[in-house]
């Protein structure tokens, strides 16, 4: 992406490659090229020394969301390199474990097992800020009376900054990237969810931007990842065939235990309490993940 197409092993950094997004994003500013910078870093690392793109591993999408949500509401790179740099998610082929490539090249998504060394066996998700498709451009009135867009089901009609997840059920080919549109970031893909943009890029609305966001996985990858209370998923334990994923989650094994010792086992409370070895930048998102009881008698 960054190597000269006369000279073979010759690579721009730095103003220069803003070419790649004049008029587009901020590669021509220090706020911009510093990230692409990093990604030519990345890339050559995988080239020259068989060091893989940097990863989040996780092993059901529960744990996924505060992870994406932390990226929309806190990421830099994505925000100020809009529709250059995305943000990858690659689901194993059981649709339930996935690997979170951050800060990727959005051109080079197609051929991202040649550029980061990570393997695409099954759907991909890819993360975009976009701007609004129609918003700019020669002769329009950027202060039109309709220019903001309130119903979280119009997130499609957004004019400002707003993330825009991509839903593909295999790795598309660099053919179907030249063929795209030239307005679009990616080619069409399978699914797409454009969630509504907000003034102080907060995206975090419980209904606006979570509950979109996560049925979007759901019907995506066909996994239910409601929220269960333990004597809920004791009850479909005993009643359904198909346990649903917040009632089976190994990241939440008190659920786990609530199941296996039912026998004489009453709840003492309902108190909302999640037990996960995170960090303290994701503790403001685990409010989002189920609630379970977790103490027995």
């Amino acid at each position: 992406m960054y190597e000269s197409l006369d000279v073979r092993n010759l690579y721009f950094a730095g103003t220069n490659t803003h070419s790649l997004d004049w008029r587009k994003s901020a590669g021509g500013f220090i706020h911009g090229y510093r990230y692409t910078v990093r990604t030519l870093h990345r890339i050559m690392e995988w080239t020259h020394h068989g060091v893989q793109w940097p990863a989040v591993k996780f092993s059901n999408p529960l744990d996924l969301l505060p992870h994406v949500l932390k990226r929309v509401n806190e990421a830099s790179d994505i925000y100020q390199m809009f529709s250059e740099i995305c943000d990858v998610i690659i689901f194993g082929e059981d649709k339930i474990s996935s690997e979170y490539l951050e800060s990727f090249p959005c051109p080079l998504v197609s051929i991202l097992p040649h550029v980061s060394g990570h393997k695409v066996p099954g759907s991909v998700m890819v993360l975009s800020m976009e701007y609004g498709k129609n918003f700019s451009g020669v002769g329009k009135d950027v202060f039109h009376g309709k220019r903001a867009a309130r119903d979280p089901r119009e997130g499609h009609k957004a004019s400002l900054l707003h993330p825009v997840i991509y839903y593909y059920g295999k790795l598309f080919t660099t053919a179907d990237h030249i063929h795209k549109h030239k307005q679009w970031v990616l080619p069409v893909p399978d699914r797409i969810v454009s969630l509504i943009e907000e003034f102080t890029t907060k995206f975090d609305a419980e209904r606006s931007h979570v509950l979109m966001f996560r049925r979007f996985i759901e019907d995506s990858i066909g996994v239910d990842m409601r929220h269960w209370f333990a004597n809920q998923c004791l009850k479909l334990s005993l009643t359904e065939t198909n346990i649903p994923l917040g009632c089976q989650t190994p990241s939440l094994p008190a659920v786990t235990d609530f199941i296996s010792n039912t026998v004489n086992a009453t709840p003492t409370y309902q108190q909302p309490l999640v037990e996960l070895d995170v960090t303290n930048n994701h503790r403001n998102y685990i409010k989002y993940l189920p609630r379970y009881v977790t103490k027995l008698k």
